[in-house]
């Protein structure tokens, strides 16, 4: 069953992340930031493909261009660009996804129409078969429902008197829905969520745990095909030896 639930807590909770890589994450932060639309050209150090998106016109969308830097220095491949052109990245995925070239977990974010694309994005590749892992939504423009192979959303939203921000559960979904309500922090709006370091650590958290979860899974899977391997029996010999 999916589960929906309304949260007062800013973190996503991303159990089984040791020391190690909380340091590695805010020895990035630490670094100088610069990020150009389009896809990284970083060679990637651990699985996972990251899509960030932007708002109307790219403005007050200065978070994602952040992201992405930050993203590029934790070794993920990541795509940052405006919220129109989140098919193109679909199609290259669902091409990719034909020839098994695919670097899981795929992980999506954006602010304002930026976020209802990442779910627009999240929906279609659902639709065909491509799991997602992880969308993350800085203040949406309106409700969002959340289709199948979609693993978790957050929403990071700021109320606003008879307006609709939640995301909801929809057909075919199983996944989990965190709505974070920030109504009570002073300063933020529509148009800073997105920059908020802490809200933005959080899902640097979730992505890196997902990620390691990812290559765990490969590592098993590669150690279980290396003992079924070595565990066939030898060919019976010739009539000659």
């Amino acid at each position: 069953m999916p589960t929906t639930r309304r949260s007062s807590n800013p973190v996503v909770r991303a159990s089984g992340l040791c020391m190690p890589v909380l340091a590695l994450i805010a020895g990035a932060l630490l670094l100088p930031s610069s990020a150009a639309a389009g896809c990284s050209d970083v060679t990637p150090t651990r699985p996972g493909e990251v899509y960030l998106f932007r708002g109307l016109g790219n403005i007050y969308s200065a978070g994602p261009d952040e992201m992405a830097a930050q993203f590029s220095k934790l070794g993920m491949k990541n795509c940052v660009d405006n919220h129109l052109n989140w098919m193109q990245f679909a199609d290259d995925i669902l091409e990719r996804s034909d020839q098994s070239d695919i670097s899981y977990p795929i992980i999506l974010i954006g602010h304002s129409l930026g976020a209802r694309a990442a779910v627009s994005m999240a929906n279609h590749l659902g639709k065909n078969g491509v799991p997602v892992a992880y969308v993350a939504m800085f203040d949406p423009v309106e409700s969002t429902r959340v289709g199948g192979n979609v693993g978790e959303v957050v929403n990071y939203y700021v109320k606003i008197p008879l307006t609709n921000k939640l995301a909801r559960s929809g057909e075919g979904f199983t996944g989990t829905i965190e709505n974070v309500g920030l109504s009570g922090w002073s300063g933020v709006s529509h148009f800073n969520i997105d920059n908020l370091k802490r809200l933005q650590f959080s899902i640097y958290l979730r992505a890196l745990y997902l990620s390691d979860s990812a290559l765990l899974a490969l590592s098993e899977e590669q150690d279980t095909e290396s003992d079924v391997a070595s565990s066939e029996p030898p060919e019976a010999p010739g009539p000659d030896e």
